[in-house]
């Protein structure tokens, strides 16, 4: 996405809004780039994911969560000096994430479905478009967590909804944005609900099984599986690691 952008709109430096993991990749870009960038982010947000930003030089700007939608949706970004990449809604962005699909249809040529965390949707969607561009009949399933099941509630209304997180999975707390409705619901084929205690007692179990660290949101498809009937060659995508420490020694214990 920044790569895209004019040279003019590039040297002015990057903003962009996250619950932190969006944030520390526009962070590590704008480091390779060599300009500026400033994150906002929930006060809440772990001090794994914050700290992650600062140690890739970029700038922390802590909210609270009502205020910081406020910001989103009045769209305040543009009133700021830099160049705004929003944290899902960015069609760049979304072919980006295009490039998990094409990586696992090289991997596992036989792929049938594959399982993926949601939040804002903008994994979801760049996946599921490089998939079905290639490969039609694959199944893209979309996994939230019963504390924010977002996305099941708006195609259940047909409209939006508000819900306030109560969950682990803090990177799949982006609220409702109008952009992605009609992708979203043209490219996940069914739906998951994790319920929050199967969620937690995923990341222990990745831990161990797998040697893989996930954090709440990373470890939503994963612990959706259980849900899928046998059969399907099927991939779960673990989408972050960036887990509080405090959360995870409590977990492990």
């Amino acid at each position: 996405a920044a790569l895209a952008l004019p040279p003019d709109r590039l040297r002015r430096g990057l903003i962009t809004v996250s619950a932190g993991n969006a944030a520390q990749a526009c962070a590590y870009v704008a480091k390779r780039l060599g300009v500026s960038c400033r994150v906002f982010m929930y006060d809440t947000a772990p001090a794994t994911k914050s700290e992650g930003v600062k140690r890739l030089g970029g700038k922390v700007i802590g909210m609270p969560r009502d205020e910081l939608l406020e910001w989103m949706t009045t769209e305040k970004w543009r009133d700021e000096p830099e160049t705004f990449i929003h944290g899902f809604a960015d069609r760049e962005l979304m072919a980006g994430h295009g490039g998990i699909g094409l990586e696992l249809l090289e991997d596992v040529p036989d792929l049938e479905r594959v399982v993926v965390p949601v939040g804002g949707g903008g994994l979801v969607s760049g996946v599921a478009s490089a998939l079905k561009g290639l490969r039609p009949g694959i199944e893209v399933i979309g996994v939230q967590s019963d504390g924010y099941p977002l996305w099941n509630r708006v195609f259940e209304s047909g409209g939006p909804v508000s819900i306030k997180p109560q969950t682990i999975a803090d990177g799949t707390t982006a609220p409702f944005d109008a952009r992605m409705f009609d992708l979203i619901k043209e490219c996940v084929d069914r739906w998951l609900t994790v319920p929050e205690p199967r969620l937690r007692a995923a990341i222990p179990e990745l831990a161990s099984a797998a040697k893989v660290v996930a954090e709440g949101a990373g470890a939503l498809a994963y612990a959706g599986l259980d849900q899928l009937s046998p059969g399907p060659r099927t991939v779960a995508v673990v989408s972050g690691g960036n887990i509080d420490t405090a959360l995870l020694a409590d977990l492990l214990s």
